[in-house]
């Protein structure tokens, strides 16, 4: 039977208990770094969330994600020689970060990121980060966005009616303006940003088709059509301010930093400050009502106070747990960390110190390299935004699309059957279908339509709602092998094999002398065929 991808389960409420990236408040008891080691701190509640953003330098071949990224190139201690990033460590530790077990390090295949100066164990804190030293944004739900942090360089109301990445990436390019916003230096932090992703967004035309994958070629020059006409009309509307001086090729590095850095995760309801606010006052109040009656027991007017306190927590967990809204940030030294399948690492907003901070999920041994995991994403995704593939990926897909005019023009179906389908305005339900490595789709409505067509070739007519289940074993044996064989003709359809591929990553690799760009497009499409070896095996299968 064929496997109808499932949506996701709503978020949980917030009991005490770690979640999932992205997920409700989550609160839990955790060591903290200190200067020498995991020292003894109070219980912090945080939320979680998950993220998105770039590879160091360029990790090619299984490299990305085999063991091997995860050891240093030589047994000694390598520290990365890149002078913007120990200006980014010298300016975190100057501004209160904390991140004493880690230093930045060089791995194999040239591959930049984060390694631990020692042993770390797991639920130990990694890095801790001012939320005053992170851009963020706000998005809440039923109330107006955030005010304009940045009006001399952008107009207010085209600043507040953007989209939440468009929002950081205009902070972002504010910093690049100027190197200082409201007092705040972050000049160390963009010299260590790289200078250009190697994403498609910059590849040429000849360089896209070696992807063999027309879908993400269209993706990306969608991605390259928006953002144009985002910055012509930004700039439109913000000729007498700063950013009319930008370019568009400044305005794209803005962009892919914020698409590729970012963290995302529930928004607890309110700012550090209210609640500081708010704690003082219920203080206040709880310290009159004992000077008021001095007769009340120091008792009643302690639990006065917890009362208060508990008021003020647990209005920002139910305003999280319901989706209030949700927080964007980008937050630096954090955003030096790889990415890995199944690390379950992630990063925190610690809601009584105003910090945000990352936790290790497992215990990690001393120069080893430290992971985060930025969520389940395709390859797709990966190259687009980040500018790598990840090899075996377990998220991967393959896109196949089947429209109304592949299905008339299919000798499978005769002519009464394509009637019976145009007729009832079937026709119109086709459309791509995005398969997992499992089987799994993503597009019900089509699966609905070859049953019906199936059916209806064998002279049955039900009603459209029973076809999004098995209707017969005959009949989803004919609509798998219709899929299979479409499968089939997409994989011929690709202008090498996957056989040739390997072979031909393997020479290029032994040579060294390939171009960054022909070295992913090798890599994501062995990646892509590979996707469609495992998913025919898997829907043969079910045969």
């Amino acid at each position: 039977m064929m496997q109808q991808q499932q949506p996701p389960p709503p978020p949980p409420p917030p009991p005490c208990g770690q979640h999932e990236r992205g997920s409700a408040f989550s609160y839990r008891c955790c060591g903290a770094l200190g200067a020498s080691g995991a020292s003894a701190r109070p219980q912090r509640a945080t939320l979680a969330l998950r993220r998105g953003r770039l590879r160091r330098g360029v990790a090619l071949g299984a490299a990305a994600a085999s063991s091997s990224s995860s050891q240093l190139v030589d047994t000694a201690f390598v520290r990365s020689s890149s002078k913007g990033v120990e200006g980014l460590l010298d300016w975190a530790q100057r501004n209160d970060f904390e991140f004493s077990a880690l230093a930045p390090a060089t791995f194999a295949g040239g591959l930049r990121g984060v390694a631990l100066r020692r042993d770390v164990k797991e639920g130990e804190i990694v890095v801790r980060a001012p939320r005053k030293k992170v851009l963020e944004v706000i998005d809440k739900e039923n109330a107006s966005v955030e005010t304009c942090p940045i009006e001399q360089f952008v107009d207010a109301a085209t600043y507040q009616s953007s989209g939440w990445r468009v929002r950081l990436a205009l902070q972002l390019l504010a910093l690049d303006c100027q190197e200082r916003i409201a007092g705040e230096d972050f000049g160390e932090y963009l010299a260590s940003l790289p200078e250009q992703l190697d994403t498609p967004f910059h590849w040429s035309d000849e360089e896209l088709a070696e992807l063999q994958y027309p879908t993400l070629v269209e993706q990306v020059q969608r991605q390259r059509r928006e953002w144009k006409k985002l910055y012509d009309d930004i700039v439109a509307a913000s000729s007498a301010l700063l950013i009319a001086n930008t370019s568009f090729e400044r305005f794209v590095w803005c962009m892919e930093n914020v698409r590729s850095r970012s963290f995302e995760g529930p928004y607890e309801g309110s700012s550090y400050e209210t609640r500081q606010r708010l704690f003082v006052a219920a203080v206040a109040v709880s310290l009159g009502y004992g000077l008021l009656w001095p007769s009340s027991d120091l008792q009643s007017t302690a639990r006065l106070l917890v009362a208060a306190l508990v008021f003020i927590v647990g209005r920002d967990a139910v305003r999280s747990s319901r989706g209030n809204g949700k927080r964007h940030v980008i937050c630096p030294v954090v955003d030096l960390m790889n990415y890995r399948s199944g690390t379950k690492s992630e990063l925190s907003y610690e809601y009584f110190t105003d910090y945000f901070a990352v936790e290790a999920a497992s215990n990690f041994s001393a120069k080893s390299q430290f992971f985060l995991n930025y969520g389940p994403q395709d390859n797709d995704s990966f190259l687009q935004y980040y500018g790598f593939v990840e090899a075996d990926n377990p998220n991967d897909t393959f896109i196949l699309h089947l429209s109304a005019s592949d299905v008339l023009g299919d000798d499978v179906f005769d002519a009464d059957v394509r009637k019976h389908l145009r007729d009832r305005g079937y026709l119109n339900l086709f459309g791509s279908v995005k398969f997992t490595r499992s089987g799994q789709i993503d597009n019900v409505a089509v699966l609905q339509l070859l049953r019906c067509a199936f059916d209806a070739c064998e002279g049955h007519e039900r009603d459209f709602e029973q076809y999004k289940s098995e209707v017969n074993r005959s009949n989803e044996r004919q609509v798998i092998a219709y899929i299979i064989s479409k499968l089939e003709l997409a994989r011929t359809e690709m202008p090498t094999t996957l056989d040739e591929d390997k072979l031909k990553l393997e020479q290029v690799s032994t040579a060294g002398e390939a171009a960054t760009e022909t070295l992913l497009a090798l890599q994501y499409r062995i990646e892509k065929k590979s996707v469609v070896e495992d998913l025919l095996r898997s829907l043969e299968a079910t045969m």
